[in-house]
C-alpha cells in the first residue's frame, strides 16, 4: 500500500505552496512533506494546522488543499471529499493551483458540485416560497458582429433581496478559460458590454455566455447556462470602425470653399484699393 501511494504520488503534481513558508508553521511543515512525497505527514502537519482556531484563512484554505490532496493520493475518496467541502464553506470560488493534477481535480470538482447541491436545497428548505419567487432571464443581442458592443443583459427579479451577486462569464469557443465580470444583485436589468475591441475577429466565431445569481454564502441560486454547457451566440465577423478621415467628409470641403471664396473676395478689394489703402498696424 505505501509503494502504491508512492507510486500514485509521482503522478499527482501540483503548486507546493511555497507562498506559506513563513506563515503558520504547520501549514509549512505540510507543504514540505507534500513536496517530498510524505503524504502520511502531510496529513499530520495539515491536521494539527487546523486544529488552530485562530489560524488565518488563506493559511486555512492551503491546509484544507494539502490535506484533501493527499487523502486522494492515499485513496481515501471520502475523506478527501470532505476536506475539499470544508474549503467550500470558506470560499465558495476556490480554484486549485494551475498544475493541480488531473486525479486531484477528478475529486475537487465533484466534490465542489454535491456541496452546491446540499446548500442548494438547505436554502430552499430555509426560504421557501422566497426563493421560488426569484428568477433570471437572460437577454442577448439579435445579430452581434465583431468590432461592435455585443451586450450580455439580465432581468432579475428578487422580491425577497436574496441574491448577493450576478456572475458574467463568457469566452470565445476552444478557449480553455472563461473570463468573470461581477456586478451586485439587484432587481431590474444588469448587462455585461463587451467592447469592440474584444468583439473584433476577421472570421465569425462561437461565444459561449453563461450567467449565475449568488447568494451571499456562495451558493448558486439561479443560472441560466453553465461552465460546461454554457449558451452559444454567433457573432459574426467584424473589426472596429475606423474613424472616416476629415479629407473624406463632406463638411470639409464645403468649408474649404467657402473659406476660398471669401479669401478670394479680400485678395481682390486688396487689389483694387491699391497700396495706398493697406495698413499695417
Amino acid at each position: 500500500m505505501r509503494v502504491a501511494g508512492l507510486i500514485a504520488g509521482l503522478l499527482v503534481i501540483t503548486l507546493a505552496g511555497a507562498a506559506y513558508a513563513d506563515g503558520n508553521p504547520h501549514v509549512a511543515r505540510a507543504a514540505t512533506a507534500w513536496r517530498e512525497l510524505e503524504y502520511e505527514l502531510v496529513l499530520d502537519a495539515s491536521e494539527a494546522a487546523l486544529a488552530d482556531p485562530s489560524l488565518a484563512a488563506a493559511d486555512r484554505l492551503e491546509a484544507l488543499r494539502l490535506l484533501g490532496s493527499a487523502l486522494v493520493v492515499l485513496e481515501r475518496g471520502p475523506e478527501a471529499e470532505a476536506a475539499f467541502a470544508r474549503i467550500f464553506v470558506i470560499d465558495p470560488d476556490y480554484v486549485l493551483p494551475a498544475g493541480t493534477s488531473p486525479r486531484v481535480r477528478a475529486v475537487f470538482e465533484p466534490a465542489r458540485a454535491r456541496w452546491q447541491v446540499e446548500e442548494q436545497e438547505r436554502l430552499a428548505n430555509q426560504f421557501g416560497s422566497q426563493l421560488a419567487a426569484l428568477t433570471l432571464r437572460l437577454e442577448l443581442p439579435r445579430a452581434p458582429r465583431g468590432g461592435r458592443p455585443v451586450v450580455i443583459g439580465v432581468e432579475l427579479a428578487d422580491p425577497s433581496g436574496l441574491a448577493s451577486t450576478i456572475v458574467f462569464a463568457h469566452r470565445r469557443s476552444g478557449a480553455s478559460y472563461y473570463t468573470l465580470a461581477k456586478v451586485p444583485a439587484r432587481s431590474g436589468r444588469s448587462a455585461l458590454t463587451l467592447a469592440g475591441e474584444l468583439t473584433a475577429s476577421p472570421t465569425p466565431y462561437t461565444l459561449e455566455v453563461h450567467v449565475h445569481v449568488l447568494h451571499r454564502s456562495g451558493v448558486i441560486l439561479r443560472r441560466a447556462g453553465e461552465a460546461a454547457r454554457p449558451i452559444q451566440l454567433g457573432i459574426a465577423a467584424g473589426q472596429v470602425p475606423t474613424a472616416t478621415p476629415i479629407t473624406r467628409r463632406w463638411w470639409f470641403w464645403a468649408s474649404i470653399g467657402v473659406v476660398a471664396v471669401g479669401t478670394g473676395l479680400l485678395v481682390r478689394e486688396a487689389v483694387d484699393a491699391g497700396a495706398q489703402d493697406v495698413v499695417l498696424r
